[in-house]
């Protein structure tokens, strides 16, 4: 069972528009957080749950794309 899911997620990365979506995401959350005013960083510094949020919302998504067959679909 466990072999049919990790197939079926990865078989979804290589021809799914949404992984070119989560890859934007990803490029824009860095250039947020690197490039000035660096508006992540100070977003992080002034509210005290951002941090515990980013983190379970990256639980989740993990958690979605590896038990679930839809693959990409669901942490898109």
């Amino acid at each position: 069972m466990l072999r049919r899911k990790a197939a079926e997620n990865v078989s979804t990365l290589g021809h799914s528009l949404l992984l070119f979506c989560l890859i934007a995401l990803v490029v824009l959350v860095a250039y947020l957080w690197w490039v000035r005013p660096r508006s992540l960083r100070t977003l992080f510094e002034r509210v005290s749950t951002a941090r515990a949020t980013a983190i379970s919302l990256g639980v989740v998504v993990l958690l979605g794309f590896a038990l679930n067959d839809s693959g990409i679909t669901i942490p898109a």
